[in-house]
């Protein structure tokens, strides 16, 4: 099936990238991330979603440029999201839909940029084009595509910036599919 077939992915990606201990792992419709346990965050596969300046593709980990203290890492479509253990979130990649949700639908973005008007993240959950964020309050935040309502705002468009899904309160874990 595909989720075992993404399972394995995500298993080979362990192996190859040479972390001793690796905090989070994730992989994205093209590529694959990793927090090591010295907080670095190393990428690989298709680009933009590298983070590490270039459009190059890469069948080895490279590090993220200029992105440390990281404690989570969500690999969506064709992009990346990370928390930082300041709470803060930073993204590369693609952000046709604003995914990235620093304000803008510009896109590619190669190396990390902070999202715009959120804070005390503690988890993140990163969809085709959408991400789904738990901030420390319990409360549930969204930004990127919502053609399909996917947001749970209602039918607004999509939007660059983090909006708070009132629908819910105390939530506990996120999860997004594509």
């Amino acid at each position: 099936s595909i989720s075992d077939l993404k399972l394995h992915m995500c298993l080979v990606a362990l192996m190859v990238t040479k972390c001793a201990t690796a905090q989070t792992i994730s992989c994205g419709s093209y590529h694959s991330a990793i927090v090591c346990a010295d907080d670095s965050v190393r990428t690989w596969g298709g680009s933009p979603m590298l983070g590490n300046g270039t459009l190059n593709q890469s069948a080895v980990p490279v590090t993220v440029v200029g992105l440390g203290g990281v404690e989570w890492i969500s690999a969506g479509g064709d992009f990346t999201l990370a928390v930082r253990q300041d709470g803060t979130v930073w993204g590369w990649g693609n952000n046709f839909a604003g995914e990235l949700g620093d304000g803008t639908f510009t896109s590619p973005r190669l190396v990390p940029v902070q999202t715009q008007g959120i804070v005390d993240v503690e988890q993140l959950a990163t969809g085709g084009s959408h991400v789904l964020a738990l901030k420390t309050d319990g409360s549930l935040w969204a930004w990127g595509d919502n053609v399909y309502r996917q947001l749970g705002i209602g039918n607004g468009p999509d939007t660059a910036v983090p909006v708070a899904v009132t629908a819910v309160t105390n939530v506990v874990q996120v999860a997004a599919g594509h």
